[in-house]
């Protein structure tokens, strides 16, 4: 049975791993998990919970992955991520449009308070074109400031009284602060991005956001 692996072959686990993370924990699928989280906070029924994510999933995973695959057939961009610089433009439009394109819809499928579905996906789209802006003229990883994003946007809905408190307690800031340090690993390790690249795309995930709801709670509040 032993003979069976080659002593010769070398499993790179790290490299699996970095692609593993990156695959999974990627800007698509993080507005889904806010809602979902930010529902949690605020006790949805499952029924609830599950048209506001159904809706989330397919704006803003479903319908932009699905014009990476055809971009990538058509032999337009080379992977999913659209490493090249020169061929970002058009993954980057598409999705800063779904995104606006989220506002009113979230809004609508919303439960309860549709104020609160269309702020959060106000912030997802104003934070989309700035990162697209920024990303198209420097390089700052997108994965890496999203996933923070998740982190700061639910600290700033909780600490603004948009929502009662934060779900799961301090293990969503733990597995958040963890996803962070796990994403950026991933991202320098497949030369995805520089540190310096993920460390502005951490802070601005964590400042940038965070301030926008902030000042947004304070100006309704007053």
């Amino acid at each position: 049975m032993l003979g069976l692996i080659s002593p010769n072959v070398q499993i790179d686990v790290p490299s699996k791993l970095s692609r593993l993370i990156s695959f999974v924990i990627n800007p698509l699928i993080i507005p889904t998990i806010i809602f979902w989280c930010v529902g949690a906070s605020l006790d949805l029924s499952i029924t609830e919970q599950l048209k506001a994510s159904a809706a989330s999933f397919g704006i803003y995973f479903v319908a932009p992955l699905t014009y990476v695959i055809w971009l990538i057939q058509q032999g337009q961009i080379e992977t999913w991520e659209a490493r090249i610089h020169e061929s970002r433009k058009m993954p980057l439009l598409l999705g800063t449009m779904m995104l606006v394109l989220g506002i009113p819809l979230m809004a609508m499928v919303w439960p309860r308070d549709s104020s609160l579905g269309g702020i959060v996906a106000t912030i997802f789209a104003l934070n989309g074109l700035i990162l697209a802006t920024i990303t198209l003229r420097f390089k700052i990883s997108l994965h890496v400031s999203t996933v923070s994003s998740a982190v700061s946007i639910i600290g700033a809905l909780y600490l603004s009284s948009f929502i009662p408190d934060v779900p799961f307690g301090s293990l969503f800031l733990v597995s958040g602060g963890a996803c962070i340090l796990f994403v950026g690993w991933a991202r320098v390790h497949q030369k995805a991005h520089s540190r310096s690249e993920v460390v502005w795309g951490a802070l601005y995930g964590l400042a940038v956001p965070f301030v926008q709801i902030t000042f947004l709670g304070f100006w309704l509040n007053h």
